[in-house]
């Protein structure tokens, strides 16, 4: 007797459900909205927080945003090699694999302004991968973590 209840209740449940399925397939993910679309309402909140850590927590790899030295800069920890290169408007770091073998990484993100700026880099498809190195914005230096502790890490 029960078998004959759970079949049609299984068969409701999906009826019911079908719709809101269906319409949430067909909805379009939102496009991104840059933080100066805010400007024109909030112009004396989007002045103040423009240059605060907060806007700089993360931005896109730009000049006017990329600190770091990016004019085929190298930098040696814990026997990786990481290079930091400019070509046209994009950033690359090119950094030893645990194979042994260099790979090249677009910059994706910049992350960061002061004491220490990182960079996110394309890994896989997906998937973003901050570095074991950060640029120091007093020492105008790349550094590693302070005594192997990762304080950069996100």
């Amino acid at each position: 007797m029960v078998t004959y209840l759970v079949l049609p209740f299984k068969f409701c449940l999906l009826l019911l459900f079908l719709p809101a399925v269906l319409y949430a397939s067909e909805q379009k993910a939102p496009d991104y909205v840059s933080s100066s679309a805010c400007s024109s309402c909030h112009e004396e909140q989007f002045r103040n927080w423009s240059d605060s850590h907060h806007s700089w927590a993360w931005r896109e790899p730009i000049p006017e945003n990329v600190l770091g030295d990016f004019d085929d800069a190298s930098f040696e920890h814990n026997g990786f090699t990481y290079r930091f290169l400019q070509e046209g408007k994009q950033y690359f770091v090119v950094a030893d694999s645990q194979s042994g073998k260099a790979e090249r990484y677009l910059v994706h993100s910049v992350v960061g302004v002061t004491p220490l700026q990182q960079y996110l880099v394309h890994t896989e498809k997906g998937r973003l991968q901050a570095l074991d190195v950060a640029w120091d914005k007093e020492k105008r230096a790349l550094v590693p973590p302070v005594s192997g502790y990762r304080y950069f890490s996100w």
